[in-house]
Order: structure tokens, then sequence, then C-alpha cells
């Protein structure tokens, strides 16, 4: 492990209260809880430097800035995936549509078959009915023709 210096030490050095030192290091976003959390060697010197020249060191400003690009670049990857998702869904919906237009257009074509498949047999059915009134009245029109042409 790197080498380490606790808080209380880096305030004994400077002449300041540990639970100072410790706003102080939060202020540059360094991770610590009170007087005996360890910080690296980096992050010591970051604190000595800020603590004397109340300037942010370069070292914090490069890692704030790193941070802001890698949760930029998180953001980014979240808002592309989420619109990936959204496309996606959007293209299952559309598919789904148009199988359901299909599948409407499908059953709209065997609606149009069976009906046309009632309507020949409604045809059929009627020339058979006609076929077996004409077979009926035929023979009776025969006799009455037949009876006339014999009384006169």
């Amino acid at each position: 492990m790197p080498n380490t210096v606790k808080i209380s030490d880096i305030a004994a050095d400077l002449g300041y209260e540990a639970k100072d030192i410790v706003a102080k290091a939060l202020e540059l976003d360094i991770s610590v809880k009170n007087a005996t959390s360890k910080v690296s060697e980096e992050d010591a010197g970051a604190i000595y430097e800020y603590v004397t020249s109340g300037q942010v060191p370069q070292l914090i400003l490069n890692r704030q800035e790193a941070k802001k690009s890698s949760k930029a670049a998180k953001k980014t990857t979240k808002t592309t995936s989420k619109q990936a998702t959204k496309d996606s869904k959007e293209e299952s919906k559309q598919k789904a549509k148009k199988s359901s237009t299909t599948k409407t257009k499908k059953d709209a074509n065997e609606d149009k078959k069976t009906s046309s498949k009632t309507s020949k047999t409604a045809t059929k059915s009627t020339k058979a009915a006609a076929k077996i009134k004409e077979e009926q009245i035929a023979p009776e029109i025969i006799n009455e023709v037949a009876t006339k042409n014999t009384i006169s």
C-alpha cells in the first residue's frame, strides 16, 4: 500500500486543529471521516498546499475535471442507451402495428372469400330451388296444356 499520512499529523505539522484539516480535505473532495483517517502522500501534499496558499492545487483541479468528464461520459452513455431502448420499443410497436394491419388485411381477404363462398352457395341454392320448382311446375303445365288441347 502506498505511504499514507494521518489527518492529525498534517494538522500538527501545520498548527491547526484536526477538525479544521478534515474540513479542508472535504472541501477538496478528499474522502476522510475524522482525524485518524489516512490519506495518500499526494493528497497530504494537496491539503498542505491548500491550507497554506488558499488555492486549490492543480492535482485536485485535474481530478475534478476528470470526474466531470467521467460523469458526462456516463450521462452520454446513459442517454444513448435510453434512446436506443426507446428506439427499440418504438420499432417493436411499429412492427406490432404493421403485423396487426397485415392481419386485418388478411382477415378482410378471408372475409371476402367467405362472403364470396356464401354468395356462390346462395346462388347455387337459388338455382337448385328454381330447378326443383321448375320440375314441379313443368308437369302441371304439361297436364294443363294437354287438357286444353284435348278439350279444344
